[in-house]
């Protein structure tokens, strides 16, 4: 019979699901339950019930998240792991005692990035750019690049007017690059218990400012994904 891994937490208390078993050293334990395959896939519904389960879990406790799909077909490499892996796993589970993770991605609207990135300027350079038969790549890589650094000055005044205003608060944020041309931001912040409403109130009041120019996707509370950088030794 293998286990599956959902997360490692301390050992102070038992869970209130049944279906889940403790895996314990010292003070600390993986979160474990019996699974009869040799492999778990990433469907949907495989993924779905990760995550729920460990969103369940951090409603109790303070958690370390394992990647989806991880099994182990000896208790004993469960201990180890918790073993060799134990200082660093206290320290991580006591940063993330009473916080959650937040994510916002922040989107021009099409109308705000014409105005602002693609002004009248860039427009008539494509537009003659469009006429031609042959454009050269040059002067194709030309606009693009100038389209490239006018969105990146605009997200570093974004940045100041609502990334540095939100991290102020947090205990821990970060910044992933944007994966689409019109994404403004795309950041997470590790933030307490205590301060949820005062940033929740404080991403209301940037929506409201900017909701004319720019959409959000305000996520969470999550398990602490984002803030766990280091590999742990196996």
């Amino acid at each position: 019979m293998n286990r599956y891994c959902f997360c490692v937490i301390k050992d102070n208390n038992e869970l209130t699901a049944e279906d889940l078993e403790l895996i314990k050293y010292q003070d600390i334990a993986m979160v474990t339950s019996e699974v009869v395959e040799d492999e778990i896939l990433p469907t949907r519904d495989n993924v779905i019930e990760h995550e729920e389960t460990i969103n369940r879990i951090m409603e109790e406790t303070a958690l370390i998240p394992m990647s989806f799909g991880h099994l182990s077909d000896d208790q004993e490499k469960i201990e180890r792991f918790l073993e060799i892996n134990y200082e660093r796993l206290v320290q991580l589970l006591e940063k993330f005692a009473d916080k959650m993770e937040l994510g916002l991605k922040i989107f021009w609207k099409d109308q705000a990035f014409t105005e602002e990135v693609e002004d009248q300027e860039i427009a008539e350079r494509k537009k003659e750019l469009q006429k031609r038969e042959n454009p050269s790549q040059m002067e194709i890589a030309e606009v693009g690049k100038l389209v490239m650094d006018r969105a990146e000055a605009f997200r570093d005044y974004y940045n100041q007017e609502i990334y540095d205003k939100l991290a102020s608060i947090a205990v821990e944020s970060s910044q992933k690059d944007p994966y689409d041309p019109k994404m403004v931001l795309n950041a997470v912040f590790l933030v307490a218990k205590e301060e949820e409403d005062n940033f929740d109130q404080l991403v209301d009041e940037i929506f409201n400012k900017y909701q004319d120019k720019l959409d959000f996707k305000y996520t969470g509370p999550w398990p602490p994904y984002n803030f766990i950088t280091e590999e742990f030794e196996v």
